[in-house]
């Protein structure tokens, strides 16, 4: 049984990595036209946290968050990989 989520549920709910850190904010969603997929959820991460990460600019950053990493939604969305290892998908803003 396949779960449906509308937009405005997602929007703003906090991210949580798998030692329960929160990374950030959901501020968007990738839909890929063609098929109508969810390529990704695009994740604000907030300056501190980009800074104590390692990256980021003077607002912060961005992570693209793929399906695949996704662990659960709930009250926050759950990921299957630790903040270090979300520094890969991230872009500098």
């Amino acid at each position: 049984m396949s779960e449906e989520y509308e937009t405005k549920t997602i929007l703003n709910k906090s991210v949580m990595d798998t030692a329960a850190m929160q990374i950030g904010k959901v501020k968007d969603i990738v839909i890929n036209i063609s098929d109508w997929s969810v390529q990704c959820l695009l994740v604000k991460i907030p300056r501190p946290i980009a800074k104590e990460l390692g990256v980021g600019g003077f607002t912060g950053a961005t992570a693209r968050l793929t399906p695949q990493h996704i662990e659960k939604i709930g009250d926050f969305i759950s990921i299957n990989i630790t903040a270090q290892e979300l520094v890969q998908q991230i872009e500098v803003e």
